[in-house]
């Protein structure tokens, strides 16, 4: 409805193939901030390369199949606005893709001899990229803050874990990766050219590569962590996120029904 020179929007849903957006806002041209928006939107195993053309660069640098949940809310009049302002929570699944560009996780590979290890993978993936089974993680947003501490891949040749903050408008990223490369202890210790952490379960054990993420998204700065530098939260970090994996995703479908 139209109200003082403006629109406001109850309530709007779209139905897609593979899922279903909902928003509520208003757009009060003469008010500060001029745009309110709250949206929930699900995706259930959408290709990635459907993203619309304004994602292109997502699209570049990964495949595979997208199932994603979000409620978020932002307000302001510009772009720069509306990431400085937004919040809400997201869950996010891709499955069976490939990375074909990735500053960070290319660059830890090379420096842990990996690339070669890079053998199973689906007959219609081209050669070059990494392919992998799912990447998965529960990110909170507040403020224009993205913050995880739960981001988890799985792959044939290593499984990894990751947490840290990023901020949306500035474009930063600041966080810490651990790697586990999988094969026989005794086969990666010989091939893998810098000493790891070998982190030791109930089930299993592991070896461990942590390294420091931080600087503009786009090109950040990896340096790896020597295993006498890993601090207690590092060492808790990976035990529960690749020794003893637990829920991931929030329950976001609760509250957007109460919103909408």
């Amino acid at each position: 409805r139209t109200r003082s020179g403006g629109i406001v929007v109850q309530k709007a849903s779209v139905k897609m193939e593979h899922g279903l957006a909902r928003f509520t806002g208003q757009f009060q041209p003469k008010q500060d901030p001029a745009i309110r928006l709250d949206t929930y939107l699900k995706l259930t195993e959408m290709p990635l390369e459907n993203l619309p053309s304004e994602l292109n660069a997502v699209r570049e640098r990964i495949s595979g199949r997208l199932t994603f949940e979000t409620l978020l809310s932002t307000s302001g009049y510009a772009v720069d606005q509306w990431l400085s302002n937004l919040s809400g929570d997201v869950n996010i699944r891709i499955s069976e893709g490939k990375i074909n560009r990735s500053n960070v996780l290319f660059t830890i590979l090379d420096q842990l001899s990996l690339q070669n290890l890079f053998q199973k993978r689906p007959q219609d993936l081209p050669e070059k990229g990494l392919y992998f089974k799912e990447i998965q993680g529960y990110f909170s947003v507040k403020k224009g803050i993205v913050n995880t501490d739960n981001l988890q891949m799985k792959s044939p040749a290593f499984n990894a874990a990751g947490k840290g903050t990023c901020n949306l408008a500035e474009g930063r990223i600041d966080g810490e990766l651990a790697i586990a490369p999988l094969g026989t202890m005794d086969s990666l210790l010989t091939k893998i050219p810098i000493v790891g952490y070998i982190l030791t379960g109930k089930e299993q054990s592991l070896l461990i590569y942590y390294f420091k993420v931080k600087g503009p998204v786009t090109d950040p700065n990896v340096t790896f962590i020597p295993m006498k530098n890993m601090g207690k939260k590092a060492v808790g970090f990976v035990k529960r996120t690749l020794l003893t994996p637990s829920r991931i995703f929030k329950d976001i479908s609760d509250a957007a029904q109460g919103l909408f």
